[in-house]
């Protein structure tokens, strides 16, 4: 499916993503991974941070031969980074436009990443029949942790709603919402809506 992936109906997107995201959270939870990460922060008892390109051509992991899970991601928008915590597994050209909460005026980098979604489907870079936004937000424990998560999720997921009815309602006709949780050890998502 990679191939076309651009190309595809958005209800395939939407499929191939969560068969992505659960073939990934398989192999980052499999006994293999998790000893390779454990022998690992035994030698080398530090945490390692990257500060990398956003759209994904870049698997830091695969690169450095570490295993998954050992370096946190900082990704660039438009000059800022973001902690990418989670989505290390996303990394497909014309897929994902990553926004994180880094700045305390959120639209403009959402209007950005919209107006680049509009561009490409204008110049046929990527199909027409509509986008994804998928809002999510970790938690490394249940209880209280992820219910904080739950409701930075839905919220994120209800002011990037509004700025894509405000700023680019020909957008909003044809938007697919995907709000997730992501638990922090297995890497797998909960979809909330």
């Amino acid at each position: 499916m990679h191939r076309n992936l651009a190309f595809l109906p958005i209800s395939e997107k939407i499929e191939w993503l969560k068969q992505h995201n659960s073939g990934h959270a398989s192999a980052f939870c499999s006994p293999d991974q998790e000893l390779s990460r454990q022998l690992y922060m035994a030698h080398h008892p530090t945490r390692i941070a990257a500060f990398k390109c956003m759209d994904g051509r870049i698997n830091l992991p695969i690169v450095t031969s570490k295993p998954f899970g050992i370096i946190d991601p900082f990704r660039n928008l438009a000059g800022r980074f973001d902690f990418g915590r989670g989505f290390d597994w996303l990394h497909e050209p014309n897929l994902a436009l990553l926004v994180g909460p880094f700045s305390p005026n959120l639209n403009e980098p959402i209007k950005m990443a919209l107006s680049i979604v509009q561009s490409n489907m204008q110049k046929r870079r990527i199909s027409d029949d509509g986008f994804v936004l998928l809002t999510s937000a970790p938690y490394a424990r249940q209880g209280a942790d992820r219910q904080r998560a739950k409701e930075k999720a839905e919220f994120l997921s209800a002011f990037a709603r509004d700025v894509v009815d405000h700023y680019y309602p020909e957008l909003a006709k044809i938007m697919k919402e995907l709000t997730v949780l992501l638990d922090q050890k297995t890497r797998r998502f909960e979809v909330l809506r």
